[in-house]
């Protein structure tokens, strides 16, 4: 996977200092940022890999653990699910290709 020309707030890991932190777009580079993160001797990704245990959420979005913006961050993961961004096969949730694509050429 090659990264795309994406914002400059996620290429320099800005994005969670602006005022709108967190988006959908937010949540799923967090996430995606924390698969990669984890499993960093990985030389070939495949979509099929870029899964993330639910328990870890908090460790990938640093917000999920504050009460006043679990809710949110609860919200915006079930939209997230609801466009088909995220699927969900009990304890872990997967990245689509779709998602995926939004930051890297496949």
């Amino acid at each position: 996977m090659k990264i795309k020309d994406i914002e400059l707030k996620y290429k320099i890991n800005a994005y969670r200092i602006t005022e709108e932190y967190p988006t959908e777009r937010d949540i799923l580079f967090d996430m995606l940022k924390y698969i990669q993160s984890t499993n960093k001797r990985k030389k070939k990704w495949n979509v099929d890999d870029l899964k993330i245990n639910v328990t870890d959420l908090e460790k990938a979005i640093p917000l999920f653990s504050k009460d006043n913006k679990k809710k949110l961050i609860k919200e915006l993961i079930y939209n997230l699910f609801n466009k088909a961004l995220i699927t969900n096969e009990g304890s872990i949730m997967g990245l689509t290709k779709q998602a995926i694509e939004m930051f890297y050429k496949i």
